[in-house]
This record gives structure tokens, sequence and C-alpha cells, in this order.
């Protein structure tokens, strides 16, 4: 396990990649849970997807991204990930302006 941080006072944990992945009903679920348990509204959450968790999540907290609440899936595959993307930001989430070109995206992530 690795972890990325600007501040080495707050790590934030990033699991190795391909140590497991999940379906988009399964991803969608635990999103559901994550958003709609807390007292922010769908509006107030940022989803995107990315190849690297890391390079991605270092880039946002380097321009002021407070991740305290960062979460983060793989999915199956690439259209896998786009799908629930997709999805979240139709329902009127907010993208994460940080996204992958290269076409190898499959860890959906949330802040």
């Amino acid at each position: 396990m690795g972890f990325v941080s600007c501040d080495p006072w707050f790590r934030i944990p990033v699991a190795p990649k391909d140590l497991y992945s999940m379906g988009r009903l399964d991803i969608i679920r635990q999103i559901d849970v994550t958003v709609f348990s807390g007292s922010r509204g769908i509006d107030r959450w940022s989803i995107g997807v990315t190849q690297d968790l890391e390079t991605t999540t270092t880039a946002l907290a380097e321009s002021g991204v407070d991740l305290a609440n960062l979460h983060s899936w793989n999915a199956e595959n690439v259209r896998e990930a786009e799908s629930v993307r997709d999805l979240f930001m139709t329902l009127g989430m907010q993208s994460s302006n940080q996204e992958s070109d290269d076409g190898a995206a499959r860890i959906v992530y949330l802040f």
C-alpha cells in the first residue's frame, strides 16, 4: 500500500493497482451509501475517472482541493468506470476536472 500527500502529516492511503475490481452496480451502491448517508447534497460531491489515482490526487491537492472525503473504486473496465461517472454527473454531481485522456482510466474516485 502506498500513500499520497503533499503534506507529510496528512497521508492518503492508496491501494495497489489491480488489487481488486468491482462491477458497475457494486460501485454505484457504494457511492449511493457514501453520498446519501451524509448531510452533503449530491451537487457538493465531485466524481472522476483516472488510470493513476496517485498522480490525480497529488494534482488535486496541489490545486487546493480538500481530499478529506476521498473515496475510490477499481472498476472492471474503462467502459464501466465511465458509465458510473456519467450516471452520477447526470444526477447532479460535479466533474473533478482531472480526467485521464489515455483511454485506460478504470479507477472511479469521489471527493
